[in-house]
């Protein structure tokens, strides 16, 4: 199982909510006190996160920072929040109606990925 979900409120489908159940050292859990928009080299010392700036070249290193973790932030939460395709992949929701006089509602039964893809030990998707 992954260590996020998204729910979607069917009725308002919108972007969904993200929910973190990661480990409270994740990465998405990382806290740096930097304007860095990446983490090169991203690492763990001591149950310290780590990562390293780099120069425009993206190899040369500049500067060293040290984190902490804050299992009370997720990296990925605001991510989400203001990305509006950042989920791929396609669902199948099976449903049930809900049959009325003079309209019917469609309920949400269960889920399951009509696309599923695999992954190769390497980690490619195919």
């Amino acid at each position: 199982m992954s260590d996020h979900t998204i729910v979607y409120d069917l009725q308002y489908p919108g972007n969904g909510e993200l929910e973190c159940h990661a480990a409270p050292d994740s990465i998405c859990h990382a806290v740096f006190d930097c304007d860095c928009g990446a983490y090169y080299g991203f690492h763990v010392i001591d149950g310290v996160p780590h990562h390293y700036d780099t120069y425009e070249d993206g190899f040369t290193v500049r500067a060293h920072h040290v984190g902490r973790f804050d299992p009370d932030e997720c990296a990925l939460i605001p991510w989400h929040e203001n990305s509006e395709e950042d989920v791929s992949g396609t669902v199948r929701v099976t449903v049930e109606p809900d049959w009325h006089e003079d309209y019917v509602e469609l309920k949400a039964v269960s889920a399951e990925l009509a696309n599923p893809t695999t992954r190769s030990p390497e980690g490619a998707t195919s």
